[in-house]
C-alpha cells in the first residue's frame, strides 16, 4: 500500500512538474516573454514575405486586422492571444515615425476606447473583446507613442491592463472584468522639460499573485504593489528622490536568494525587495531618459538606458547590496560585473542568447557582446541609416530578429560574427515587439496581428499539376475530387473533369493529397493444368491478380 502512495505522489508531482515546465515554455505572459528575456522557443522561420506587394505571401500562418493605434506586443496563454488598443472615435490617430528630436505631442485628443483583444492563437480569429475605459484622454501622448503603449500581463488566472491615467483593469482569460482601480492622473514628461507630455508606457509586472506598477510621473513618482487578488495595495515607495523620468517596465526577478523588482530610471537605477518594498541596492544611471526593462540571464541581471551623454549597458550582480555606482572612471564596482559606456539602446531592451548580449541603437547600430566579459565582439549596421528602431529585439532557432519601424525583420545568425540571414518585409509600420510561442512569432504591425510560422499552405506549392486531390470545403463532409492546377497565397486552382475552379483559400478545411510517386503494380499470372474435350491435358493462364497499389492519400492542409 506505501509503495502505491509513493507511486501515486510521484506521478502527480512529475505530473505538476511537466504542467509548469509546459506553461513555462509554451507561453509568452508579459511584455518580452517569461522573465522579460525576449527568448523564445521552437523552430522559428528564416524567412517570409508579410508584403503582398512584393509577392506571393509566404510563412505567413495568418494575418488578422487590429483597430485603433497601439505599440502593445502580443501575450500569450494556451490557445489565446491578448492585445491591447486604443481606438479613436474619428478614427483618426496620426503617428510619426523616423529619427528626429523633437518632443512634441500628437494631436489626438479626442474620445478614445481603451480596448482589450482576444484572438485565438491558431488562426487569428477574434474571441473576445472587452472596452476597459472610454473617454478623452487625460494626458498627451509623443508623436511616435500611442494611447496604449503597455503591454498586458497574464498568469493564466488573470489578465491585467494598465493604462496609465485611464487606470488598472483585471479580468478573467475569457473576458471578465475582476476589478479595477484608478491611480489619477499620471504624466509622464522628460525630466527637462515639463512642460511636454509623452504618454505612459511602464507595463504592469505580475508574479506570484503580486502586481507591481511603475509611475515614474512629473508629480509623486512611486512604485507600487497590489495583491492580484483583489487590488489592495500591498506596500508603496515614493520614487521622485531616485527617479525624476522613467518609460521602463519593472523587472522582477529571482536570484541570490531573494526576489527583487529592479526599476530602470534616472538618476538612479534601483532594485527594491518585492515582498517589502525596501531597498536593496542603487546604481547612479548615464542615460537620462530610460525605456528599456531590466532582465536577469545566467546570473547577472542587464540594464540599459540611453539619451543624454552616455549610453551605458550594465551587467549587475544579483546580490548587490547599497550603492553601486561606478566612480573614478572605472566601468565596473562592487555590484558591476561589467559595462559598456557607449551601448546605445535608447528605446529597445538587449537580449541575451547563448552566451551572448545582443543591442540594437535607435538608428540600427547593431551590437554584440560576451554577456560575461562584456567585449565587444561587433558592431555592424542593419539597414541604412535613415530608418527607425523601436522594437526590442527577439532570438529562438539560433538567430537575432530586429525589426525596422518601416516594417523590415532583419535576421542575425547568433554568435561572434555578423552575418544576416535574411531581410523579410511586412509593408507595415511596427514599432511593437513580438510575442514567440512554440515556433511561431506573432507580430503586432501598425495595422494588423501577423502569425509568422511554417505554414502548410506552403506544402501545396510542392506539388506536381495534376496530382490528384481530396479537397473538404468548410463545413461540408463530403470531398471534391479534384486534380491540383496551382496553389496562390489566396485561392486554391483545381480541375474537375475538364473544367477548372478556383477555391479561395479562407473556405477550405482540409486538403488530402495523392503522392504523384505511385509505388509500381505488379501483377502476378497463374497456370493450372486441364484437360481438353479429347481428354488430352493441357494448361491454361489467367493473369491480373494485384500485389501492389496506389499509394493512399495523405493530408497536406488543414486550416488552424
Amino acid at each position: 500500500m506505501a509503495w502505491r502512495n509513493a507511486a501515486a505522489i510521484l506521478r502527480t508531482g512529475f505530473a505538476a512538474f511537466a504542467a509548469a515546465t509546459l506553461a513555462l515554455s509554451a507561453n509568452w505572459p508579459a511584455y518580452r516573454g517569461p522573465d522579460a528575456t525576449g527568448v523564445g522557443d521552437g523552430k522559428t522561420l528564416i524567412t517570409w514575405n508579410a508584403d503582398a506587394s512584393r509577392g506571393n505571401l509566404r510563412g505567413i500562418r495568418w494575418k488578422t486586422p487590429i483597430p485603433g493605434l497601439s505599440h502593445a506586443s502580443p501575450v500569450i496563454w494556451g490557445d489565446r492571444i491578448y492585445l491591447a488598443t486604443a481606438v479613436s472615435k474619428s478614427g483618426n490617430a496620426p503617428l510619426k515615425i523616423g529619427l528626429y528630436g523633437a518632443g512634441d505631442s500628437a494631436e489626438d485628443a479626442e474620445e478614445q476606447s481603451w480596448v482589450i483583444l482576444a484572438l485565438d492563437k491558431n488562426t487569428g480569429r477574434p474571441a473576445w473583446q472587452q472596452i476597459a475605459h472610454k473617454g478623452v484622454p487625460k494626458v498627451k501622448r509623443h508623436t511616435k507613442a500611442t494611447h496604449a503603449n503597455t503591454t498586458l500581463a497574464t498568469d493564466g488566472k488573470r489578465l491585467v491592463a494598465f493604462f496609465g491615467s485611464e487606470g488598472l483593469h483585471v479580468y478573467s482569460l475569457d473576458g471578465r472584468p475582476l476589478w479595477k482601480k484608478d491611480f489619477g492622473v499620471l504624466d509622464m514628461a522628460p525630466f527637462n522639460d515639463r512642460s511636454l507630455s509623452w504618454g505612459f508606457a511602464s507595463s504592469p509586472a505580475l508574479f506570484e499573485d503580486t502586481i507591481v506598477i511603475q509611475a515614474d510621473v512629473k508629480k509623486d513618482a512611486f512604485l507600487s504593489a497590489l495583491s492580484a487578488e483583489d487590488g489592495r495595495e500591498l506596500w508603496r515607495v515614493a520614487r521622485g528622490d531616485v527617479s525624476q523620468n522613467s518609460w521602463g517596465t519593472p523587472g522582477i526577478m529571482q536570484a541570490a536568494g531573494r526576489t527583487q523588482v529592479v526599476c530602470n530610471g534616472y538618476p538612479y537605477i534601483v532594485s527594491y525587495d518585492l515582498k517589502t518594498g525596501k531597498e536593496l541596492w542603487r546604481l547612479q544611471s548615464e542615460g537620462d531618459i530610460p525605456v528599456p526593462v531590466p532582465f536577469l540571464h545566467d546570473g547577472l541581471i542587464y540594464v540599459a538606458n540611453a539619451h543624454g551623454g552616455k549610453s551605458p549597458l550594465y551587467a549587475i550582480r544579483p546580490d548587490a547590496s547599497g550603492d553601486i555606482s561606478l566612480k573614478n572612471g572605472s566601468r565596473s564596482s562592487s555590484g558591476v560585473v561589467w559595462s559598456q559606456e557607449r551601448n546605445g539602446s535608447y528605446l529597445s531592451t538587449p537580449v541575451a542568447y547563448q552566451g551572448m548580449v545582443y543591442a540594437t541603437t535607435s538608428n540600427g547600430i547593431f551590437k554584440a557582446y560576451d554577456a560575461k566579459s562584456g567585449e565587444k565582439f561587433y558592431e555592424q549596421r542593419l539597414g541604412d541609416g535613415k530608418t527607425g528602431f523601436t522594437s526590442s529585439p527577439v532570438a529562438a532557432n539560433g538567430h537575432i530578429y530586429i525589426t525596422s519601424e518601416e516594417g523590415d525583420a532583419y535576421v542575425v545568425k547568433a554568435g561572434r560574427t555578423f552575418e544576416v540571414a535574411a531581410t523579410n518585409p511586412f509593408g507595415e509600420i511596427v514599432l511593437s515587439t513580438p510575442a514567440i510561442d512554440s515556433g511561431v512569432m506573432y507580430f503586432h504591425t501598425r495595422g494588423h496581428l501577423v502569425a509568422v510560422g511554417e505554414d502548410d499552405w506552403d506544402k501545396l506549392g510542392q506539388l506536381r499539376g495534376g496530382t490528384e486531390l481530396r479537397v473538404f470545403r468548410k463545413g461540408s463532409r463530403e470531398p471534391l475530387n479534384a486534380q491540383l492546377g496551382e496553389a496562390t497565397a489566396e485561392n486554391l486552382v483545381v480541375v474537375v473533369g475538364h473544367q477548372q475552379s478556383a477555391i479561395a483559400r479562407d473556405q477550405i478545411d482540409r486538403i488530402d493529397a495523392r503522392p504523384s510517386s505511385a509505388r509500381p503494380v505488379m501483377r502476378e499470372t497463374k497456370s493450372r493444368e486441364t484437360v481438353d474435350t479429347k481428354g488430352k491435358p493441357e494448361r491454361s493462364y489467367s493473369s491480373g491478380v494485384s500485389v501492389g497499389s496506389k499509394p493512399g492519400f495523405e493530408t497536406v492542409y488543414r486550416r488552424r
